[in-house]
């Protein structure tokens, strides 16, 4: 039988922190494609469930052209499907 391998504090860490950004980036493109506006960090953090210090480390750590490039990519696979 294998052994449980525990994931150490920097991968859960970096884990949470995946998982998380994925999360804004999603809420904040239906954000923008609902409301044709920016969101603010406020309703990011009420759409995810997140703290706004969350939303608002990862929008800082996240540039908005990486923001745009993901909702390109999205707006891509709808029009190919």
């Amino acid at each position: 039988m294998a052994k449980n391998k525990r994931l150490s504090k920097e991968d859960k860490r970096r884990l949470d922190w995946e998982h998380n950004d994925s999360i804004i980036c999603t809420s904040f493109c239906d954000a923008l494609i609902k409301n044709k506006k920016l969101p603010s960090l406020q309703s990011l953090a009420d759409s995810t469930g997140l703290s706004y210090k969350t939303v608002q480390r990862h929008l800082e750590q996240n540039s908005f052209e990486s923001f745009k490039q993901r909702f390109r990519a999205g707006n891509e696979m709808v029009m190919i499907n």
